[in-house]
């Protein structure tokens, strides 16, 4: 597959659009992009939706995708001025292994969680089950400010001595450390005074097509400013604004890819937790 381009034609953004076009063309004759699989471990703190004094709960979740799991610790941090901590308990999947040893500390910006599921000997019956999104703990935020707020696994927690660092241990004889293992941040996001938009109205002109596309490749490549709505130009919604929502709105047009997620073909409000937002924003 060739394709010529005017030297009329050649802006930068103008190249960067046939280069994506020709990706999504060549993606879809060849059957799709090729994924990288996931690591066998992968630690999650959920995000929550509130406003400014209600509480929310955090569920602390791990994708258990190799050995089961043995022990691990996990420290888990947020802005103070943010979000008061409530509370930390144990969550079901921990509760339905009951473990010989769970220790929960707070400290001054968030929490730890130290886990044996047997102590003495490995018990392969009581460790943590393979199986995705095994909850493990689950924490309680007051929201505290009117603004996004992240939850992010840390290195240590103010406050807690001695301070232990993040591990997992698989369940063998003996418990040997997990070492393809994946830590993912959670959002908290305040509902008071979000903004309407259509997903992927980068433009803001109430419709989503190429031309959203086209602004996307051109704030991104061309020197354009930036996106009074970047909630809105978000179109795969993964709380970026990057390339990735131009090729998701290209596959989408061209390439038999996915609807965008909500809200779409309608004004509304973005409950999706991340740290994008909108800032101005006219509803049809």
């Amino acid at each position: 597959m060739s394709i010529q381009v005017s030297q009329s034609l050649r802006s930068p953004w103008t190249c960067a659009i046939v280069l994506v076009l020709a990706l999504v063309t060549s993606s879809a004759h060849a059957g799709g992009i090729i994924v990288v699989p996931p690591p066998q471990y992968t630690f999650t703190i959920g995000g929550g939706v509130g406003t400014v004094g209600s509480n929310v709960e955090v569920p602390v979740e791990v994708d258990v995708f190799g050995a089961e799991m043995y022990s691990w610790n996990l420290n888990v941090c947020h802005d103070p001025f943010g979000l008061s901590l409530v509370s930390v308990v144990e969550g079901a999947d921990l509760v339905a292994v009951n473990p010989d040893f769970s220790v929960i500390n707070v400290g001054v910006n968030g929490w730890s969680h130290a886990v044996i599921t047997n102590i003495g000997w490995v018990d392969f019956t009581q460790c943590l089950p393979v199986g995705p999104d095994r909850e493990i703990s689950r924490a309680t935020y007051t929201v505290l400010q009117p603004a996004a707020t992240t939850i992010c696994f840390c290195d240590a927690v103010a406050g807690i001595v001695p301070p232990t660092p993040l591990y997992a241990d698989k369940c063998s004889e003996p418990p040997v450390p997990v070492t393809d293992v994946s830590y993912e941040c959670g959002v908290i996001v305040v509902t008071a005074g979000l903004v309407g938009f259509i997903r992927g109205d980068a433009n803001r002109d109430a419709v989503h097509n190429l031309a959203d596309a086209i602004m996307t490749i051109d704030v991104l490549f061309g020197g354009a400013s930036g996106f009074s709505c970047p909630d809105a130009a978000d179109t795969n919604d993964d709380g970026l604004n990057n390339l990735a929502d131009a090729i998701y709105s290209l596959m989408f047009f061209f390439g038999g890819g996915p609807v965008p997620p909500p809200p779409y073909s309608f004004c509304g409000t973005d409950f999706t937790p991340d740290l994008i937002g909108c800032g101005d924003y006219a509803c049809p």
